[in-house]
């Protein structure tokens, strides 16, 4: 892992991923590439920060192309001199970092560095629901997990205590038996390797339903049909494919511990990595390439939205449409 992307807006908000950047590029020996996007956004809020009296007198001068041309010199001028406050600490901390400000629209923006500029992990905070204007889930956050091909490691910003240095130790990867959950593996096993950190593998069996329809019952009415006695040896078919699969990952040296248990996958993540104490949940997730497609893997999106741990969301590639 050579680069990891911060993408900053001037907010407190934004900057609680910097020490989860700066213990990646620790873990990675890597690079970190601070950015700030400049958008119409920025325009609006400049109204009503403490700069927004000095705008509005010297907007009074001059036509719209030299007002135009004043607030964005500003916003630019603000922007250097913040990005460049952290870039001096982490600088002094022994860190190589690059300045980036650009204009635009900051979702496609940062999809389009992380397919250029070879980037090997973003790093982004958020506020959850109730977040704050553009870094909120449902906005910025949210559209880059669904449309980078690059993995996201998404901070829950308003959970983050930046007095204590975070450290990875125990990672959780959610597994459900498919080709794609497996694709958050590789990102996971390297942290692992590079963090010296326990894997955790984790399967969720979801509850099974008492009576399920059998649609070609007498007469062609629907008939109840009981299916709790396929329960028990089903659980146990996922237990031994957990077993195996942690087998196969022996090779790569690193503790690695199952567990299965049952309930509805989204809600198993989110409480089995608060009662294991894990630091970080790797989990793949349905997104595709492009900001028009946001779809996403509904349990994937469940934790994204939900979970306080940090998360790491790695596109999985389905080989098989």
């Amino acid at each position: 892992m050579n680069t990891i992307l911060v993408p900053l807006d001037g907010s407190e908000l934004a900057r609680t991923a910097l020490p989860y950047a700066q213990m990646l590029a620790s873990t990675f020996s890597a690079h970190i590439h601070l950015l700030r996007v400049l958008s119409s956004t920025d325009q609006e809020d400049l109204f009503i920060s403490p700069s927004s009296a000095l705008y509005k007198r010297t907007s009074a001068l001059g036509g719209n192309r030299e007002r135009t041309h004043r607030i964005w010199t500003m916003l630019r001028e603000q922007a250097e001199a913040d990005l460049q406050i952290q870039a001096a600490l982490l600088r002094e901390a022994g860190f190589e970092v690059l300045v980036d400000i650009r204009v635009g629209s900051p979702a496609e923006t940062i999809v389009k560095i992380t397919e250029h500029e070879s980037v090997n992990m973003i790093v982004m905070a958020t506020h959850g629901y109730s977040g704050l204007r553009r870094w909120a889930l449902g906005s910025v956050t949210d559209k880059v997990v669904r449309a980078t091909t690059t993995p996201v490691f998404v901070v829950r910003g308003n959970t983050i205590d930046t007095a204590v240095v975070p450290k990875i130790k125990r990672i959780m990867v959610p597994v459900d038996g498919s080709s794609l959950s497996r694709q958050a593996l590789p990102c996971a096993l390297e942290m692992a390797v590079h963090a010296g950190a326990e894997l955790l593998l984790l399967r969720a069996v979801p509850p099974v339903s008492v009576e399920y329809y059998n649609m070609g019952g007498i007469n062609g009415q629907p008939m109840p049909v009981t299916v709790e006695h396929n329960r028990a040896e089903y659980y146990e078919q996922v237990i031994h494919e957990m077993r195996a699969l942690s087998d196969e990952l022996k090779q790569h040296n690193v503790p690695i511990t199952t567990h299965v248990t049952t309930g509805y996958p989204a809600e198993v993540i989110v409480d089995e990595a608060e009662r294991h104490h894990v630091d970080v949940i790797v989990m793949a997730t349905h997104g595709y390439g492009g900001l028009q497609r946001w779809a996403l893997g509904s349990v994937a999106d469940k934790v994204l939205h939900v979970t306080t741990t940090p998360l790491v969301m790695v596109h999985a590639h389905n080989f098989d449409s």
